[in-house]
């Protein structure tokens, strides 16, 4: 590592964190949270306490084989969530200032390490500024639940170097233990992870001669002994999950690769679509403009650095998506490694060498005006969120309090409001302030109101109002 640092200057650094800041503070601004799954993790460690939290609530902290893909075994982002969830309730700031900054961090990161693949410094640095703003990032930076992703890409480059240590400069056997150890702590941050030691193809790529190296072969088996150890353990979840057994949102099928695979290629070029589940809402033109952009990048990005460079970016923008393409929902917050690919393909365009230099600069310069747009829409779209989810949840706490802490409550949006924040706070919660266990029921509207439930709810603008008092 210290052979890393002095290959840039501590200005560089500095330059990408105080672009990540900048970049994203709608992102650190934000007063509220995405989802119940930051919520989830605040209630448990108010109710046990955070030991207890890391003892007791084994579903989420401890190793476990699962009934299917849908269970998850991060024991490591977990541990991380709690950390958080202690000063979530008061300082939200510091949590989402947190998210952001360990994206700077993976920013960091993957600008040391593309010098260490002998990008030049001005590559290398567009790349680390291009991801740390880039909106493939936003959401699995916004959402601070999906930190697994930053944390599992994190771990995973920090490999990644260490087998380029081993591999090209001659590091001692030790390194590959190291290795093994940030592989181990990137698939326990994220199952995502075990796509990881298909990176090692980059080597190949990058000198064929490498395949007949046997420090080559020792790396590829640091790296992939943790993937096997893991899925040899689960292999009856990822089955069940194949076979029918599972349900919902992670009963993987061959039959979800298609439906996927442009969603998640036109993403970066329609910048008017947040959640990638939204894609569905998207015109038929639209996607395919998107589409043709994309392929459009591809084939700038061939004629300038050749097929090689082309066919090795559509591999590693895919790699880490091939787990997700098998399931039926689509998920913004999956494109975080791609993204990173992306922003190393646009630099290139940007500031790289080869022919038509004046004409690719300008067409990433349009790129990259189209992708803050979309970062910008996405940043709002996330603050937006934050907000409303703060103004509910607050309102219903003080209500709970004022109505008599009641043990059942049901919850109901007006016509036009937006219903999927209720449940977005709601669901698999049994809490409400300090209070515990409360009942928390979301209804439709016009749904007759349930004997024995104090009934709350909502206007178009997030505020809570007890139902009986209009």
């Amino acid at each position: 590592m210290p052979a890393i640092l002095r290959d840039a200057r501590a200005g560089d650094v500095l330059l990408i964190l105080v672009v990540t800041v900048l970049g994203l503070l709608l992102l650190i601004a934000n007063p509220g949270y995405f989802s119940h799954d930051e919520l989830q993790r605040l209630d448990q460690v108010e109710q046990y306490g955070f030991l207890d939290y890391v003892r007791l609530v084994s579903a989420y902290v401890m190793l476990t084989q699962g009934d299917g893909l849908g269970v998850p075994v991060r024991p490591i982002a977990f541990f991380i969530q709690g950390l958080l969830a202690l000063v979530m309730r008061d300082y939200p700031v510091i949590v989402h200032l947190v998210d952001v900054l360990t994206h700077g961090a993976v920013a960091v990161l993957l600008f040391f390490m593309l010098l260490r693949f002998g990008l030049s410094r001005s590559i290398a640095l567009w790349s680390a500024c291009i991801f740390a703003l880039n909106p493939m990032a936003v959401i699995a930076t916004g959402w601070s639940a999906a930190l697994m992703d930053r944390w599992y890409v994190l771990f995973g480059i920090c490999a990644l170097m260490c087998v380029d240590s081993h591999v090209r400069r001659r590091a001692s056997m030790a390194m590959l233990g190291l290795v093994v150890a940030l592989m181990l702590a990137a698939i326990l941050s994220k199952e995502t992870a075990i796509m990881l030691p298909g990176l090692m193809l980059i080597f190949v790529l990058l000198d064929g001669s490498v395949l007949k190296e046997r420090r080559f072969w020792q790396a590829s088996v640091a790296m992939a002994f943790p993937v096997l150890m893991y899925l040899a353990y689960r292999i009856p979840a990822i089955l069940s999950s194949f076979n029918g057994t599972a349900t919902g949102s992670y009963s993987a099928s061959l039959g979800n690769v298609l439906e996927g695979l442009p969603v998640y290629f036109a993403y970066p070029f329609l910048i008017t679509l947040t959640e990638a589940v939204h894609w569905v809402f998207v015109r038929p033109p639209l996607m395919a403009a998107a589409l043709l952009a994309h392929l459009a990048v591809v084939g700038v990005l061939w004629a300038k650095a050749g097929w090689r460079a082309a066919a090795g970016y559509l591999y590693c923008y895919l790699l880490f998506l091939f787990p997700v393409l098998f399931l039926p929902i689509k998920a913004a917050h999956y494109l975080y490694a791609s993204s990173a690919v992306f922003s190393v393909a646009l630099a290139w365009i940007l500031v790289g060498p080869g022919p038509w230099r004046s004409l690719s600069s300008s067409a990433a310069v349009l790129v990259l005006a189209l992708m803050l747009i979309h970062s910008i829409v996405l940043q709002n779209f996330v603050y937006r969120l934050g907000a409303c989810m703060n103004t509910a949840m607050t309102g219903v706490e003080a209500l709970h309090l004022t109505l008599g802490r009641p043990a059942m409550l049901e919850l109901r949006a007006e016509p036009g409001a937006p219903a999927h924040v209720l449940h977005r706070f709601t669901t698999g919660r049994s809490r409400v302030g300090g209070v515990s266990p409360v009942r928390l029921t979301v209804v439709d509207w016009d749904a007759p109101r349930s004997e024995g439930q104090a009934l709350i709810a909502m206007d178009a603008r997030c505020r809570v109002y007890a139902a009986h008092s209009r």
